[in-house]
């Protein structure tokens, strides 16, 4: 296939995509790959440290459009306020695309109640609450989509010996 018929084929021209997570790794990929194909993209860091600008910059340098948005997902309604930010920045959303996740790199067995409730906050609330927001807006419109990734750790978490 073509470098052409690559971009007809995923031509993202006027979409509007929220790419959590993404000032690093696989969600700054994500984001970058997004804005080569034309989407207006917000990228989503915990802080609002210059370094973790560098994806969005990357982006604008580019001739992309795109936002910065900071939060932290622990937070009871971050997950909202992050999807209506990023619409507003976008004038719109039409692909959220879920990256950002808390993992406690701990034995099963030694995952502290306070790591726990952390990991389920940031990686199953803040999500229900994303989704909540986007989908009706999507399902109006009659267009989205939704990609939620997960790493490793989802798979395969280090594992209490067998006895």
């Amino acid at each position: 296939m073509t470098p052409a018929a690559y971009r007809r084929l995923f031509d993202l021209t006027g979409k509007r995509a929220l790419v959590t997570g993404s000032t690093r790794g696989i969600g700054a990929a994500v984001a970058r790959g997004l804005a080569q194909y034309g989407a207006a993209v917000a990228v989503h860091g915990r802080a609002a440290s210059s370094k973790d600008r560098g994806v969005q910059e990357t982006i604008a340098a580019r001739g992309g459009r795109s936002a910065f948005l900071a939060g932290d997902l622990y937070h009871p309604g971050s997950g909202v306020r992050l999807v209506e930010e990023a619409s507003r920045h976008l004038g719109g959303l039409d692909i959220l695309v879920i990256n950002a996740s808390a993992q406690i790199n701990s034995d099963f067995g030694r995952v502290t109640p306070d790591q726990y409730s952390f990991q389920v906050e940031v990686n199953l609330r803040s999500t229900v609450e994303m989704l909540q927001t986007v989908l009706p807006i999507m399902a109006e419109k009659g267009w989205g989509r939704v990609v939620n990734i997960g790493s490793i750790n989802q798979r395969s978490p280090k594992q209490i010996v067998a006895i």
